[in-house]
């Protein structure tokens, strides 16, 4: 690396501290070069990249990282025994204490590009978020996660150059840009490490995003600060709705003719109505109802619809509140094709 007085004067994209040494990356003029600085102790420091002709272990260098044609360094990873070195197209991870023992080994090739801002560490093991869903890295590996999956028609010609990663109270938040949008992100996700279950919240712009003492603060598009929480996003009421898996109970050749819905839930109050949707004929039919205040009580609605398939969506009204507790039953009768 370059340096003015033992300070480094090369612009960098990445920085990361590894077993007391600082490691760049991100130089647009040496897009796979990887730099480490020396390490801390008398007279030396981390701010000096400068090669120490008399002492290796004691020296500031830099190496090139995989192919340099075409495929750079697009972020860094401290771990606590090894650096992950994530480039356009693959892994590598570079493990030793000193220069005299670094070793740069592949972890895979192959993997869709990571976004450095979206990568979150949670314990001693990172997760970043991809078009291809999130990936992993258990030590050996990078893997893609069981559960990307439910998410892949949301992330599916995403845009995740500008996304932003953080945890908050086991669960990680992204933020991404809908393929057709300009300007800021629109769109959090964010998986649930205990339930196992990602959601998503969209609706309001994202510049930012930064977690302290369990709250999330946001930067919109207006250069406001925001505090994640409520029911409303700055006066504008939520529109939230649960969508059901379509089904056929895996009975094909069976039309299934539903009769009851039956659930227990709760509503902010008396004006907090919800709107169930009926997807099991050509018809949709949707039935609007109120839920119960407490969590006690069981609510029956009766459906109408049939058909060999069937889902349900259910909706808020203008902002209103409500949760579903225990899952929803739906008593139904069969008849086969003749």
């Amino acid at each position: 690396m370059k340096v003015r007085g033992g300070i480094s004067d090369v612009a960098v994209g990445y920085i990361e501290l590894y077993y007391n040494r600082l490691f760049a990356a991100g130089d647009s003029a040496h897009p796979s070069r990887l730099y480490w600085s020396q390490p801390p102790g008398d007279v030396k420091t981390i701010e000096n990249w400068s090669m120490d002709d008399f002492s290796e272990a004691a020296s500031g260098g830099h190496t090139e990282v995989g192919p340099t044609n075409n495929d750079p360094i697009v972020g860094l990873t401290a771990l606590s025994n090894q650096l992950i070195i994530h480039k356009e197209s693959g892994n590598y991870r570079l493990i030793g204490s000193n220069p005299s023992n670094f070793q740069i080994l592949q972890i895979n090739s192959g993997v869709e590009k990571m976004t450095n801002t979206n990568r979150i560490s949670h314990g001693d093991v990172p997760y970043w978020l991809t078009r291809a869903g999130m990936y992993y890295y258990n030590g050996q590996q990078a893997l893609l996660h069981p559960r990307s999956r439910q998410m892949r028609n949301t992330l599916r010609g995403a845009n995740l150059d500008h996304s932003k990663g953080i945890e908050c109270r086991d669960k990680l938040y992204f933020t991404l840009r809908a393929a057709s949008g300009t300007g800021a992100d629109d769109t959090v996700i964010y998986y649930d490490m205990t339930e196992n279950v990602w959601m998503k919240r969209n609706g309001f712009s994202i510049v930012d995003m930064v977690t302290r003492d369990g709250e999330i603060y946001l930067i919109n598009a207006n250069r406001y600060v925001c505090k994640v929480g409520g029911t409303d996003y700055d006066g504008t009421p939520i529109e939230a709705y649960w969508r059901t898996p379509i089904t056929d109970l895996g009975a094909k050749s069976i039309i299934k003719e539903p009769r009851k819905m039956i659930m227990r839930g709760r509503s902010g109050g008396v004006n907090d109505a919800i709107s169930v949707t009926e997807y099991s004929g050509t018809i949709p039919n949707i039935t609007e109802f109120i839920l119960p205040s407490n969590d006690e009580s069981v609510k029956e609605i009766a459906l109408h619809n049939e058909g060999r398939t069937f889902h349900y969506e259910f909706r808020n009204k203008a902002g209103s509140w409500w949760k579903i507790l225990g899952g929803v039953e739906i008593l139904f009768n069969g008849k086969s094709m003749e």
